[in-house]
């Protein structure tokens, strides 16, 4: 079994040649995770765009999120 550090703080545990773990921080975990839900999420979207949901024009869009800043 070989263990092998990586640049981005992650350890590989490496068996027979084959990759059997990866051990990375809690920064480094948090960071990817969020960003597969953010991948999650825009992936959704456009699924529903494609499937014909109604969609805003970035002008719409920017409206709304005014509108909402101000009633927060």
């Amino acid at each position: 079994m070989n263990i092998r550090t990586s640049d981005s703080l992650k350890n590989i545990i490496i068996e027979e040649g084959e990759n059997q773990m990866v051990v990375m921080d809690m920064e480094t975990s948090e960071k990817t995770e969020q960003m597969l839900n953010l991948r999650k999420r825009v992936l959704q979207a456009e699924q529903e765009r494609l499937d014909g949901a109604s969609t805003l024009s970035v002008s719409e869009a920017r409206k709304k999120i005014i509108e909402r800043m101000k009633n927060v």
